[in-house]
């Protein structure tokens, strides 16, 4: 995740390729900064704009894992929230009105402290999600470090500070090897 206002400096873009092109640029600045070995890099696969409300699919590699058939922002965030993290439509519903994780955090920090969580097998899910609300308030997304150190499918957050909702995008990156 990447927020406008980290990379897009007042002008309001609404031609998407340019945005994706700006975005992109970004990422890559962040997250080559002596992390990538020379064999590797990163390719965007798929893009998806809250305050366009629009997803692009890149052409290359495999297209998009997370992001494939993604509508909209809202709907994104719902699959995401639901099917990764365990977090009901209303829960996520409330969020994407006010953008305040306070009530999935306690439901998912209460669901775990009774165990409620464990019994369910949605543990992993819901301690995932907490991970996320404690770094920048989204939940499930983790700070930049973990994509940059380990390689793996996580959802993460590489914005600067939570500016709050409007103008956040979800750029889905494929590592690749030489």
């Amino acid at each position: 995740m990447l927020d406008e206002n980290d990379f897009n400096f007042g002008e309001e873009i609404e031609n998407c390729e340019e945005l994706i092109e700006m975005a992109y640029e970004a990422f890559k600045d962040d997250s080559s900064q002596g992390y990538l070995k020379e064999d590797e890099f990163i390719e965007p696969v798929g893009f998806l704009s809250e305050r366009l409300d629009r997803f692009t699919e890149m052409d290359g590699y495999k297209g998009p894992y997370f992001l494939h058939n993604a509508t909209g922002w809202n709907s994104c965030i719902s699959k995401i929230f639901k099917s990764d993290l365990g977090i009901t439509p209303h829960e996520t519903a409330l969020f994407l009105k006010t953008d305040n994780p306070h009530d999935i955090a306690l439901r998912l920090t209460n669901d775990l402290e009774c165990g409620l969580s464990y019994r369910e097998k949605s543990h992993k899910k819901h301690e995932w999600a907490l991970k996320g609300v404690s770094h920048l308030g989204m939940p499930g997304f983790l700070n930049s470090d973990a994509f940059l150190h380990r390689h793996r499918d996580d959802f993460c957050d590489f914005r600067s500070k939570n500016f709050g909702p409007g103008r956040r995008v979800l750029m889905e990156v494929a590592f690749l090897y030489q």
